[in-house]
């Protein structure tokens, strides 16, 4: 009686650990184990072989990403060596040829310096001629208050420094339109250097002959 007892005993833990066994189990393959559909981020993979389809961006992303190409559009083209300094200028302000005209009236003045006529250098018998006018910024409180006061005082002395300096040059070097730039900033060398009250800001040649 006993020893049936005993066997019976041992029957049913046996069988308890094998239950639990079984739960323990069902419970790793339905809750612990994570299947494609459980997990969102394989859910999301695409198919082997297939590329993933685009998705579609919201309204202020696609706003942000067109600016960009926007800002390329407006950017204003590459300068050429032709463009004037006053185009340049405009450009770097974002503006077009009338600002230039607005801007230019309101920023400078030009001075009238008149005539310079010379004997090339080796050509006696030939000679040139160029009409001459002095760029200049607006006066301001800090700045060319009496500049054009001063010019106007040393107008005789200015051209007489610039026939000495055309008179040494020769005659290919002042047909040569290359050079053209050269004498320009020259000749702004020669007049900043006699004034005290200002500069000025560039050379406009109105006539050149040689003859």
């Amino acid at each position: 009686m006993n020893n049936n007892y005993g066997k019976v005993s041992i029957g049913v833990v046996f069988a308890i650990v094998f239950v639990q066994l079984a739960i323990f189990g069902a419970l790793y393959w339905f809750v612990l184990r994570e299947t494609p559909e459980e997990n969102p981020q394989m859910s999301l993979l695409p198919p082997e072989g297939l590329a993933p389809t685009p998705t579609a961006r919201p309204p202020q992303q696609q706003q942000q990403a067109q600016q960009p190409a926007q800002q390329r559009q407006t950017q204003p083209p590459p300068l050429s060596s032709r463009d004037t300094r006053d185009t340049r200028e405009a450009r770097s302000f974002g503006g077009s040829d009338d600002f230039v005209a607005r801007d230019y009236i309101r920023e400078f003045s030009l001075f009238p310096l008149g005539d310079v006529i010379v004997n090339p250098r080796g050509a006696e018998s030939r000679f040139f001629i160029t009409t001459i006018s002095l760029e200049y910024r607006q006066p301001t409180r800090n700045m060319n208050q009496n500049l054009v006061q001063e010019i106007q005082a040393k107008v005789s002395i200015i051209r007489d420094r610039l026939q000495r300096y055309f008179s040494g040059v020769s005659l290919e070097d002042l047909r040569d339109v290359d050079n053209r730039e050269i004498f320009k900033e020259e000749t702004m060398r020669i007049i900043n250097n006699l004034l005290l009250e200002g500069r000025i800001t560039d050379v406009i040649f109105e006539q050149w002959v040689v003859q």
